[in-house]
This record gives C-alpha cells, structure tokens and sequence, in this order.
C-alpha cells in the first residue's frame, strides 16, 4: 500500500483532491493523507502534518497560490527525504522556479500528468517505498 499525502492551502478549492483520487480510485495500492480544514488552527496542526509526511510515499502539493504551510511541508518532504514530492502547478507559475525545482523531483501542469507518472513509476516498480 501506497500512501500518499495531498498538500495545499486550506482555502484553495478542494475540487483538485477529489480529481485526484478518482484517477487513482481503480488502484487499490494507494491511500490517501488529506489534511482537514481546521477553524481554529494551531500548532498542534503543524504536528500532526508532519507525522503524516513522515508516513507518506509520496507527498503531491496543488498550488494554486503560494502559501508558508504548502512550501514547509514540500521543504519538510524534501529536506528529511521520506519519499517522492510531486508538485501540480495548473496556473504554469512556477515551473522554472529554481527553489521549487530543487526541492521536487518534478513539477507538472496539470492533475492528470501528475497521476499519469505516479502510475508509470508504479508500473515499473521504480517507487521506492520504505512504509
């Protein structure tokens, strides 16, 4: 079992979570880590995100917008390599982003190019799982 954490912003549009998993949903490998809105965040938020990275084969961060929370948890990932991180930036803003870049093994366009690697690499057995 694959598990795989979906970072964004709390106040981006969900729609791109459901997509997400719908493309994966006829692959029974895979389990899903979907940070819930909270009314009344605090520390403890951070906390429990990171256990849940640390857990995770694989972290996919939307970025719709910028924020501290999403950018920590792609450094997070990174810095601590736990797994993959896969960044799906639909606006194009931040492709050639170098910070970015050097942080993700890749930064695609769209929901659908990303799922489509996730399975390649899977296909493959070149997912390095270690959970």
């Amino acid at each position: 079992m694959k598990t795989i954490y979906l970072a964004s912003t709390v106040i981006s549009t969900c729609y791109w979570r459901r997509d997400f998993v719908e493309l994966l949903e006829d692959h029974t490998d895979y389990k899903f880590i979907s940070p819930n809105m909270i009314d009344d965040p605090n520390e403890s938020v951070v906390v429990m995100d990171k256990n849940n990275i640390r857990k995770s084969d694989i972290v996919v961060a939307y970025i719709l917008n910028c924020t501290f929370g999403t950018t920590m948890e792609i450094m997070y990932e990174s810095q601590f390599d736990y797994g993959l991180v896969y960044v799906i930036d639909p606006q194009k803003l931040y492709l050639n982003d170098i910070w970015l870049r050097h942080h993700t093994n890749k930064i695609f366009a769209s929901i659908d190019d990303c799922v489509k690697r996730i399975l390649e690499l899977d296909k493959y057995h070149q997912l390095n799982y270690t959970h």
